[in-house]
């Protein structure tokens, strides 16, 4: 089983279980061929709407299969909140409504109104948006305009809506500051936002060239957060850029402020200061935990992750198991930058990747498919590390879901999914803080002060079975750590 173990500012992060567990990912990234891309040719994007000090940028009219989306920005570059609606027209299903940008691809023609409710400083501006989609097919579209954190990581994802072949693609910076060290394979585009003094909008163009001869292009837009950053804290320390749009999936839960401020947020400082009588584990306030106790509990970065995990919790067979093993746990974080999957007994939550999660295209389509750091880590060793999960000798689980097919995902698939990603890092969690103690632990301890007092149940192993070969502990360093291998290594 891969896990990385890693120390990072003395406090234990385990990342562990792959990346997405989607299981058509390769393990391995894709490769870097030489970057299509060209830097900005101009910053003049125009927005559609301005009023009260407010920009909306985007396309007003889309054909079918193309994606779509809009970007608020505010003059003042004050924080603002956003919170969109449909008003009228074919449904579309808005996936990051609370977000400055959302993005979807709509799938009937006609015409749309949205809203959204923009609020600065305590003041909201309803912004009215027509918009129309009209008949025919696009040949290929992007995905998908969306808001990052400044230096937080970035993808995007052409697909091609036709049976013709693509012979290549060229992605072209538009507008915005200048985009360095991308990464390109293909219908693929990494990398990372640059630092920003304000929020900006960043337009790529991405031509295609059909094996027929034909041609098209097709623009998406991403917004960079400039970001109030303790640039000495725990996740900007561990370089951690965390999306301004971590919200309680309950905004009722009684946990609600303290879970956004405790457990991902990018102020949090490097000794983080929120004690067990802020926020106790699960087990120290009770033995016998309900769905709606775990959801309590649990921050997203989009609404529909809190969805899919409490169904999950509800249907899975797996449930008791899992409410048990919550127990162990402060905080529950699903978001789409958490890559890979990982516990940290700094403020005892685990944080989940959400490619475990998505049911639906539209709900893959907002998430990072930036390849997990860890994948070519061990690639110049002259031997390869195997793992799989399964259930009955078959692949758990055992659907197939290439991106580029646009299907639904079997319950019994996510289920699967979530199942191995949620037994793997919740044996952490409880490793960190057993059972047993639950109950005397002071409510003054912070996470981090406990495990530094009380340690782990299982270093009482490592004390009675040490592993001892050096020759092994080195190539754990290589495999799991990402140091680069010694000629006796690769030799091996």
């Amino acid at each position: 089983m891969r896990c990385l173990l890693g120390l990072f500012v003395t406090i234990i992060l385990l990342g562990c279980g792959g990346g997405s567990g989607s299981n058509d990912n390769p393990t391995s990234p894709p490769s870097s061929s030489s970057p299509t891309t060209s830097p900005p040719q101009s910053n003049d994007e125009r927005p559609i709407i301005t009023t009260d000090g407010i920009s909306i940028y985007g396309q007003t009219e889309v054909m079918l299969g193309e994606s779509a989306g809009f970007v608020t920005l505010h003059q003042t570059d004050s924080d603002i909140d956003v919170k969109w609606q449909q008003i009228s027209g074919p449904d579309v299903e808005l996936l990051a409504n609370n977000s400055q940008s959302i993005g979807f691809t709509p799938q009937e023609a006609g015409a749309y109104q949205f809203q959204a409710s923009v609020e600065v400083t305590g003041d909201t501006t309803d912004v009215f948006l027509d918009f129309t989609v009209v008949q025919g097919t696009k040949p290929f579209t992007v995905m998908l305009d969306h808001a990052v954190s400044e230096l937080d990581s970035v993808s995007f994802h052409a697909f091609n809506n036709t049976d013709i072949d693509i012979d290549s693609y060229r992605w072209t910076q538009v507008s915005g500051p200048t985009i360095s060290d991308i990464t390109q394979q293909d219908d693929f585009l990494f990398f990372d936002a640059p630092e920003v003094a304000s929020d900006n909008l960043v337009v790529f163009e991405v031509e295609a060239q059909f094996s027929n001869g034909m041609t098209d292009s097709e623009r998406v837009q991403l917004l960079i957060n400039n970001v109030d950053y303790n640039r000495s804290g725990l996740f900007f320390d561990n370089d951690f850029f965390i999306t301004e749009d971590m919200h309680a999936y309950n905004q009722n839960s009684p946990y609600k402020d303290v879970i956004e401020n405790c457990v991902y947020d990018n102020r949090i400082p490097s000794t983080p200061n929120c004690d067990f009588s802020r926020l106790p584990l699960i087990g120290m306030q009770t033995s016998n935990p309900s769905v709606q106790n775990i959801l309590d509990r649990t921050l997203v970065s989009h609404q529909w992750m809190g969805a899919r995990f409490k169904q999950f919790l509800e249907a899975s067979s797996t449930s008791d198991d899992m409410l048990r093993l919550l127990r162990g746990v402060t905080a529950i974080v699903i978001s789409y930058e958490v890559r890979p999957s990982f516990y940290w007994a700094a403020t005892g939550a685990i944080y989940l990747d959400a490619n475990n999660f998505w049911g639906t295209p539209a709900e893959r389509d907002t998430l990072n498919d930036r390849p997990d750091f860890r994948s070519n880590f061990g690639d110049e060793l002259s031997f390869q590390y195997f793992w799989r999960y399964t259930k009955n000798n078959q692949y758990y689980p055992a659907g197939r879901y290439p991106k580029s097919e646009r299907q639904n995902r079997e319950f019994s698939d996510i289920e699967a999914s979530i199942s191995w990603l949620m037994y793997h890092e919740l044996a952490h969690a409880n490793d960190f803080f057993p059972p047993a103690e639950w109950s005397s632990i002071s409510n003054s301890f912070t996470p981090l002060a406990y495990f530094r007092t009380s340690g782990a149940d299982s270093d009482g192993l490592d004390r009675t079975f040490p592993l001892t070969s050096a020759q092994m502990h080195e190539l754990a360093a290589v495999r799991y750590g990402g140091q680069t291998p010694s000629s006796q290594q690769r030799n091996y």
